[in-house]
């Protein structure tokens, strides 16, 4: 049966609302935006620093000694241990044997040269007698005065032939003594260089070990024209003199950031200025009683620099993009916004901040990556189990500004 399309429509709309009943109409939600991201906020803190300027440096002992056989023979004997540390003369006490040399070669020229010493001697005092038996016949006018002068002038070369007989027994006697080599200083020796049986001396001494003394041990740097200006207008003098102003303790940090236990105090500076690079070298020393440096080493000195109240915020909030350095911090309305600054070196886990801050701005140190300017957040103050700025303790040094992240 065909149905009019008007009543066609009215059954479709009689049905949608039977369905809309059984069932039931609910409207869609509204779009709600999320709360907005919890971080955490600090205020900068103020505390008393000392910081420090760094310079690199290389340690050197402060003597080595070159151990060497000033003459030829076959090397009995090796008195050491490799790297032993080795004891030098003490008062009356020679140095401690290192190593000997065969010494009957030069107990044969020994003896050679006393018995030419014994021959001249004997040819002097029969010179001395004949000279005496003349000038008695001269005085009884037995003899003429030309024998006299001719006696006395065999006496002069017997003499002489004494004393170049002594001269070579003495020159006999080193040899003999530099047979055994003994340690000139005392410090650490190092490997044996020739084994035992080996012939040593010859044309040129020859290298057998050396010896360092390692405490103390010397750092030398190089400060530039401007650094070395700025010490002498703190300190009212040049680094290495004394005067009523001490040194300043210098510390050390070695390769691996550890800091040496003892300070050391600058000693030496050169006396001009290397025109080729503007620098002039300096040095200070450091007690090494256990050995734990080495020269050689790369270290970092810190000398103390100004010592004031700081503002502090952890090194960690510290940000670095093509537009300079940053940190981010909660304004009006919680809103976030990048606060351009000026840094310093880090002390412990802290950064020093030097312009950009004040004491009341609430920095962002938890929560950085949902921060970004402009965002509005839900600051929170930090608690005792969220990252604030730490004081570093007093003994521990500024680091360098490169330390930034």
């Amino acid at each position: 049966m065909h149905v009019p399309r008007r009543e066609g429509w009215t059954a479709a709309v009689a049905i949608a609302t039977l369905a809309c009943t059984v069932v039931g109409c609910r409207e869609q939600p509204a779009f709600e935006p999320p709360p907005p991201p919890v971080v955490t906020v600090a205020p900068p803190i103020m505390e008393q620093v000392t910081t420090y300027e760094e310079f690199t440096g290389r340690l050197d002992a402060e003597s080595t000694v070159d151990v060497r056989a000033r003459v030829q023979g076959f090397l009995r004997t090796v008195e050491f241990v490799d790297g032993d540390l080795v004891k030098g003369p003490a008062g009356d006490e020679p140095g401690q044997v290192l190593f000997t040399i065969e010494p009957e070669p030069f107990e044969a020229k020994l003896n050679a040269a006393d018995a030419s010493l014994a021959q001249a001697e004997a040819s002097r005092d029969l010179a001395a007698a004949v000279r005496d038996r003349t000038q008695a016949a001269f005085d009884q006018q037995a003899v003429n005065s030309l024998e006299l002068i001719e006696r006395e002038a065999e006496l002069a070369v017997a003499e002489a032939a004494v004393l170049a007989a002594q001269a070579d027994v003495e020159a006999a006697q080193i040899d003999l003594g530099y047979t055994v080599i003994r340690a000139p200083l005392t410090g650490r020796a190092s490997r044996s260089l020739i084994s035992e049986g080996n012939l040593v001396g010859g044309v040129q001494p020859t290298l057998l070990t050396t010896i360092v003394r390692d405490d103390p041990m010397y750092a030398y740097v190089d400060f530039s024209e401007r650094e070395l200006l700025e010490f002498v207008e703190e300190m009212g003098r040049r680094p290495e003199r004394q005067v009523d102003h001490p040194s300043p303790d210098v510390i050390l940090e070695t390769a691996d950031g550890v800091q040496y236990p003892l300070t050391g105090r600058f000693n030496f500076a050169e006396t001009e200025l290397d025109p080729t690079t503007g620098t002039i070298q300096g040095r200070a020393e450091f007690p090494n009683p256990d050995g734990a440096l080495y020269p050689g080493m790369f270290v970092r000195l810190l000398v103390p620099d100004i010592t004031g109240e700081q503002l502090l915020v952890p090194d960690t909030v510290v940000q670095r993009d093509l537009a300079g350095i940053f940190v981010l911090v909660v304004g009006e309305g919680n809103t976030v916004e990048r606060r351009a600054v000026e840094i310093a070196q880090t002390v412990g886990a802290n950064r020093i901040v030097t312009s950009g801050l004040n004491a009341e701005d609430r920095v962002i140190v938890n929560g950085l990556q949902r921060a970004f300017p402009g965002a509005v957040v839900n600051p929170q103050p930090a608690g005792a189990s969220q990252a604030t700025p730490q004081a570093a303790p007093e003994s521990q040094p500024a680091a360098d500004e490169d330390g930034a992240s």
